[in-house]
């Protein structure tokens, strides 16, 4: 090094500081929010203010979207039927009335009778932020409708074929996840970095490891409920069948 040249200090390493808006209470993104989720909640009073509007609308609606595939008293056929007509809604066709679809969870009563406004302010907010908004949702609607018709059939326990499916299933309930997230961050977040593709890639890996954790955690609930999500293929090479697990 050069004698006239100071040393690095660990100050000089320090980016400046990111400064974020302060929380604003939103009824719908705030109020509905916090009744419907345990901790995005708080994840999302600190994002940039540009982000909370498609990030929390986003979950509000694969949130309502989830209340509609889980009702337990309708039978197979209506879930899809409904989530059908959610898909068209998100699309710009006709909201149905879901207030009477009987959920035990009260936040998820108040989010299906705000739907209407949830899929208002959808369709109001910036064309890239409402695109980006859309396609996740209707991955995620997907994905949903692909569960319903697999695991709802009268023939006991049911798995995923092999590992193509539970790739495909992953993508679509939560890697487009990662993705939607990075792109979002992409045009709102200061000093985001450039490397887009690699990063986009990355979240898409992200949300799917994180759906595979899921798996693992929920086994047992869901081998009960008659669902495997564990490949058949694979699990046939060891010598198992699904009904071994339990």
């Amino acid at each position: 090094m050069r004698g006239n040249r100071r040393r690095a200090s660990a100050e000089d390493w320090k980016s400046p500081p990111v400064r974020y808006a302060a929380p604003v209470a939103d009824p719908l993104t705030s109020g509905v929010l916090r009744d419907v989720s345990r901790s995005f909640y708080l994840t999302i009073r600190v994002l940039p203010r540009p982000m909370r509007e498609p990030v929390g609308l986003a979950y509000l609606l694969a949130r309502a979207s989830d209340t509609l595939a889980d009702s337990a008293a309708a039978p197979a056929a209506l879930r899809l039927e409904w989530l059908d007509q959610f898909r068209a809604a998100l699309a710009g066709g006709n909201v149905p009335d879901f207030s009477r679809v009987e959920t035990p969870h009260p936040g998820e009563r108040i989010l299906l009778q705000r739907l209407p406004e949830c899929l208002a302010r959808c369709a109001a907010l910036a064309s890239a932020d409402r695109d980006d908004v859309q396609t996740v949702l209707a991955h995620i609607v997907s994905g949903q409708m692909l569960d319903v018709e697999k695991f709802s059939r009268a023939d006991g326990l049911t798995s995923l074929p092999d590992a193509a499916a539970l790739e495909e299933y992953t993508y679509l309930v939560a890697g487009c996840v990662g993705e939607f997230w990075t792109d979002v961050a992409r045009r709102h977040a200061r000093r985001y970095s450039a490397a887009g593709a690699e990063l986009r890639a990355k979240g898409r890996a992200f949300g799917q490891g994180l759906q595979l954790v899921n798996v693992l955690r929920d086994l047992r609930v869901d081998l009960a409920a008659g669902r495997c999500y564990l490949p058949a293929d694979e699990l046939a090479r060891t010598g198992l069948a699904p009904g071994d697990l339990i």
